[in-house]
């Protein structure tokens, strides 16, 4: 019995021993465990409070979600919730593409777009085609009236090609003004209705659109007096005025005529109040039209065209000099070059406003477009250039005027088509 009780007893203890070994391994396990699950936990929570503050705008609200929280993990939630809401900082001070400095190709291609190069084109070939449509009728008009000698002897083409030369390049630079100022008092409709211009884009400052601007005015303003000057007593014998006159061949005075001079100030003046307040007649819809065809119709094809006419008479001393007040006739040509583009003005008018409708809506520009819709304005556009090509093709069809005027490539109507 004894030695059975002392089996038993220490059976019993092999068993306690057993029970306590197994106890404290699994102690030993769990503790990991519960340590790797309340870390598992607190990351669970670290990373939905990351969410909350960078979802959230205040802090505050992040940290009342967790009030059970010791001061030591508040403090560890809080200090990723801080760097989260400095990212947004560092992006918004970031140097965004349109605010970076541009290369040189970068600005010339923004120069070049703020030109509004369609505008140059059309500019330019309206001022050589006048020219050369003025040139045509001189010689149809006066070609029995010079003698051959003095047609052999004179230097009329050398005229004729820095004459034209220099009105091209004036009207370019006068082209740049009006284009520019328009889009320097457009910027916030621009970025509505063309946001790819460079004021609009951020592809040039406003400083730099207005050097650009200012810049052509004041170039051409100095060309025309420049010239002007040449003709003064004691400034026609300075070295610049003589090697001037020397490479274009002829007197500075026989460049510059009053109708050149009339019609480059005279497309400034209207551009100018077309955009510039308090004026700005591009809120108006009926006087913005007539601004257009005034400039298209009449400025430009009788400043250009009476331009050479004087000059020619001049060089072969047909006026007494290019300041002579002689009043030039209109020939028929020119009546009609003015008629068809005062029409294509009021086209033009019609249809510039199509583009800009969303942002003239927004700015309360009554356009004709927005009064009347632009599917609408856009068919009545269509109608009216469809008869003026009927009417005007019917008109050059009659007798000697289409035979001396219609059968020309400088013709205006053949340009315009």
């Amino acid at each position: 019995g004894a030695a059975f009780s002392t089996n038993s007893s220490t059976s019993c203890i092999a068993i306690q021993s057993q029970i306590s070994g197994r106890r404290a391994v699994s102690q030993r396990i769990s503790k990991p465990a519960v340590a790797r699950s309340n870390r598992k936990s607190f990351h669970s929570k670290l990373w939905r409070m990351n969410q909350a503050n960078s979802l959230s705008s205040s802090s505050s609200s992040s940290s009342s979600s967790s009030p059970s929280s010791s001061d030591e993990s508040t403090s560890l939630i809080q200090t990723p919730s801080t760097n989260a809401t400095n990212k947004p900082k560092l992006d918004s001070t970031a140097v965004s593409p349109s605010t970076k400095p541009a290369s040189l190709p970068q600005f010339l291609n923004a120069c070049y777009r703020f030109t509004r190069p369609h505008t140059m084109i059309g500019s330019a070939s309206s001022v050589i085609s006048v020219s050369m449509l003025s040139l045509r009728a001189f010689w149809q008009v006066y070609a029995s009236k010079i003698p051959s000698a003095t047609i052999a002897s004179s230097n009329w083409m050398n005229a004729v090609f820095h004459v034209t030369a220099l009105s091209c390049f004036c009207a370019l630079l006068v082209n740049v003004y009006i284009v520019g100022l328009n889009q320097m008092y457009d910027v916030e409709l621009d970025k509505i209705n063309k946001p790819n211009l460079p004021l609009a884009s951020g592809d040039l400052t406003m400083k730099q659109g207005w050097g650009l601007t200012l810049g052509a005015l004041l170039t051409c303003m100095a060309i025309l007096c420049l010239f002007a000057l040449g003709t003064t007593q004691g400034l026609a014998s300075n070295g610049i005025f003589q090697a001037l006159s020397k490479w274009t061949g002829m007197p500075l005075s026989n460049l510059v005529s009053k109708e050149l001079v009339f019609t480059l100030l005279g497309s400034v003046l209207l551009g100018t109040v077309y955009s510039l307040p308090p004026v700005r007649l591009k809120r108006f819809p009926l006087a913005a039209s007539i601004c257009i065809l005034s400039v298209r119709g009449v400025i430009v094809n009788w400043g250009f065209f009476m331009s050479m006419q004087r000059i020619l008479l001049a060089t072969f001393g047909l006026i007494p000099s290019m300041n002579a007040t002689a009043w030039l006739p209109i020939p028929p040509v020119l009546w009609f070059s003015i008629l068809f583009f005062m029409v294509f003005g009021i086209i033009i008018a019609f249809l510039k406003d199509i583009p800009d409708i969303i942002g003239d809506k927004k700015y309360n520009y009554n356009s004709f477009a927005v009064r009347l819709g632009a599917k609408r304005i856009f068919n009545v556009s269509v109608g009216i250039l469809c008869m003026l090509y009927a009417a005007s093709a019917g008109f050059l069809a009659c007798g000697a005027f289409a035979a001396s005027a219609a059968i020309s490539w400088t013709n205006p109507l053949l340009i315009a088509m």
